[in-house]
């Protein structure tokens, strides 16, 4: 039996085509969908490596939609460390057309950003 990939993500930072972690965890197991942004309740910090958390922003985080089968999200969660790391959370996002879709991501808690974390609205 195949696996379905039915499970939609919001990557914004390290598993994003072309960053470091896509080509093991996300090339060939994913559909790309386009890109997307998260909406306005979540920010993005990067302090060496992006993360995001739960607070308020004007600069949207960019990031990019896939959908992926249980199997590859449950890798996805070893490789982030969910829950203790980074929590996966449903949230809201927008597409390329504009539609609201609901998406897992994977945030922090908003105590970890450190003093030298800069905000960001995308991770090159």
């Amino acid at each position: 039996m195949q696996n379905l990939r039915n499970q939609r993500i919001f990557v914004y930072g390290t598993l994003k085509k072309g960053q470091y972690f896509y080509p093991k965890y996300l090339e060939g197991k994913s559909d790309f969908i386009g890109l997307g942004v998260a909406s306005p309740d979540y920010s993005m910090y990067v302090d060496g490596l992006p993360h995001m958390v739960r607070e308020p922003t004007d600069l949207p985080v960019k990031g990019e939609l896939f959908l992926v089968d249980q199997p590859t999200l449950d890798e996805l969660d070893r490789l982030e460390g969910h829950p203790v790391v980074y929590r996966r959370e449903l949230i809201d996002c927008y597409d390329e057309s504009g539609a609201k879709v609901l998406a897992w991501a994977y945030l922090r808690h908003i105590s970890f950003k450190g003093k030298n974390a800069w905000k960001e609205a995308e991770f090159i």
